[in-house]
């Protein structure tokens, strides 16, 4: 069974430092066929609000990656990792994202990071780029004033046309209340990262086994970062049938990441 993992870094922030090696060394290790990776290089804020300076824009912080990546054949796709604090969607983005759309699937944010709660109004222009370019945002979701659930979940109301991704299916939580907003809301998705097997199970019950995706955070935990996932295979085979366990695992990537 092919295994495509919706969520893995590139990149230093903090105390992380995610080499491409190491993704691809775990990779072929756990069995993974294809990885979407974003780059934590590109954040804007630390944990403790201070601001991260740079000389880079968000197109070049970027483009590091994607240079690096594009050596292996296909075996990483990208998310472009945006900083709406301090940049906006221009028309050199999307030209941008144009010319290298074989290699970037989609938009993602950490709105803790870009000190941004995720809103209308301070993303509008990454979201009509992404209605524009018929691509997916993917958020990091957490009970933190900025990433909140229910936030996603008002975005994506407004935003029909757009597919998005609540990343960790709000992080730290029993995520119930992520499960029912994804149950509820036809375009909006959750992700497997650091959610435990039976929180997995129940979304998948609940929702439907076409709206989770498997994703990791690979390699912010170096080496170990799939140690978490070891049992994560054989626990769904006892629960679902084979088209529901290549839905979480494949099928849903393929469809929502248009370029796989």
């Amino acid at each position: 069974m092919k295994i495509i993992d919706s969520h893995t870094h590139l990149g230093k922030f903090g105390q992380w430092n995610c080499s491409c090696e190491t993704l691809l060394s775990c990779m072929r290790k756990f069995g993974i066929s294809q990885g979407i990776v974003s780059t934590i290089n590109a954040n804007e804020f630390d944990y403790d609000s201070s601001i991260i300076i740079t000389d880079k824009n968000q197109i070049k912080i970027n483009d590091d990656m994607l240079q690096e990546i594009k050596r292996y054949e296909g075996k990483l796709k990208a998310l472009f990792w945006i900083r709406p604090h301090s940049e906006i969607a221009d028309r050199e983005l999307e030209d941008y994202l144009e010319l290298n759309r074989t290699w970037y699937v989609g938009l993602k944010v950490h709105p803790r990071c870009a000190n941004l709660k995720f809103s209308i109004e301070n993303y509008h222009t990454y979201l009509e780029l992404c209605k524009n370019l018929s691509i997916p945002f993917c958020i990091h979701t957490e009970r933190d004033g900025f990433s909140n659930i229910e936030y996603i979940y008002n975005v994506a109301k407004q935003y029909p046309d757009v597919n998005f991704v609540a990343i960790h299916m709000e992080l730290g939580t029993n995520h119930r209340e992520a499960i029912k907003y994804i149950k509820q809301c036809p375009n909006l998705y959750g992700d497997t990262t650091m959610v435990e097997i039976d929180d997995v199970i129940e979304a998948i019950g609940f929702c439907g086994s076409n709206k989770i995706l498997f994703g990791s955070d690979a390699v912010v935990f170096g080496e170990e970062s799939y140690k978490r996932y070891d049992n994560f295979k054989e626990k769904l085979r006892n629960t679902f049938n084979r088209v529901e366990v290549e839905d979480l695992f494949c099928n849903n990537a393929k469809r929502i990441f248009k370029s796989i």
